[in-house]
């Protein structure tokens, strides 16, 4: 076999000199492209300047209800920042995370906009939150999240103690209400095998320890912000107390608390706890039960609940 030589004369650049290197002019430029991105980031301080920017604009927000001990840059494809003891605070809750990731994934085309997703750790409590950021909606899920006690004692500002874990899987979009957003779609599931009321006061009450053990909360959201539960379980047959129902709560996008209930429950309750609650067992001396158990609706809002016990 004759091999074919090239022979180039000194000083050409012609056609040949390219198919010997194979590089087309796109994967040329890509590549010294690359190249000075790399030496302008190692050699100029880009993450000090950005860090500076965010934490700026941090400071900037009314009030300051953000602090942290520490915080850096990452980069994959965007930006991220972690933080170190990072705190959310406003005038009666102050919430802590040891760490909190939140990191820009990619552009989202439903909702348009960006994707964030945030990653937050307590000593017990872990949190992961996906959303998807644009002007009218935004699409929010939390999943693989397990809420310990020491992380709803400051959701609930200490007004509830609650020991035990309890698992959140939630998936909504939130559509833009005035200056608000509200939900109007999505399912909400809440679990838990460890749930007990510690010994606490409750609305003037004094309680002694309830190990509740079982709770679950499963619901779906319409197009009108209505929660729709299908199901509600507190405590088991053996529990202090047991209460199982079904009913709505319709959402209230300007104060989350007034939102208005409309459950129907029923509700047991063991001899141990009558003996604790004599008022408690003379109020339902009279009141009809079905298979062993109190018939119960409760109205009001989730600030203040009403329960009407069914004659």
């Amino acid at each position: 076999m004759i091999e074919e030589k090239i022979k180039i004369k000194e000083n050409y650049l012609g056609d040949e000199i390219y198919n010997i290197l194979n590089w087309s002019n796109s994967k040329t430029i890509f590549f010294f492209a690359s190249v000075a991105f790399i030496f302008f980031f190692f050699n100029f301080p880009i993450t000090d300047s950005l860090k500076t920017v965010v934490e700026n604009q941090i400071y900037a927000i009314p009030g300051r209800p953000i602090s942290f001990a520490k915080m850096d840059i990452d980069y994959l494809l965007f930006p991220g920042l972690d933080f170190e003891l990072f705190k959310y605070h406003s005038e009666d809750q102050e919430i802590k995370f040891k760490t909190l990731v939140l990191d820009i994934v990619r552009p989202s085309v439903f909702p348009p906009g960006v994707r964030i997703e945030i990653e937050a750790e307590t000593d017990r409590s872990h949190l992961e939150v996906k959303t998807s950021l644009s002007f009218l909606s935004h699409r929010l899920i939390i999943d693989n999240t397990k809420l310990s006690d020491d992380l709803l004692g400051q959701i609930f500002a200490h007004k509830l103690k609650i020991h035990g874990n309890i698992d959140v899987d939630l998936q909504t979009s939130l559509y833009k209400e005035g200056l608000n957003y509200a939900p109007i779609d999505g399912k909400i599931l809440l679990k838990s095998k460890n749930l007990e009321l510690p010994p606490q006061l409750i609305s003037g009450l004094e309680i002694s320890s309830l190990p509740l053990k079982n709770f679950v909360f499963e619901a779906e959201i319409d197009d009108h912000s209505k929660i729709n539960i299908s199901k509600i379980e507190l405590g088991t047959p053996l529990s202090p107390f047991f209460l199982k129902g079904s009913g709505t709560i319709h959402f209230n996008a300007k104060s989350i608390m007034m939102s208005k209930l409309a459950l129907n429950t029923e509700i047991s309750f063991s001899k141990q706890f009558f003996e604790n609650f004599a008022l408690l067992k003379m109020l339902l001396e009279n009141k009809k039960k079905v298979n062993d158990m109190y018939q119960v609706k409760i109205q009001g809002t989730l600030a203040s609940p009403i329960p009407l016990i069914q004659d």
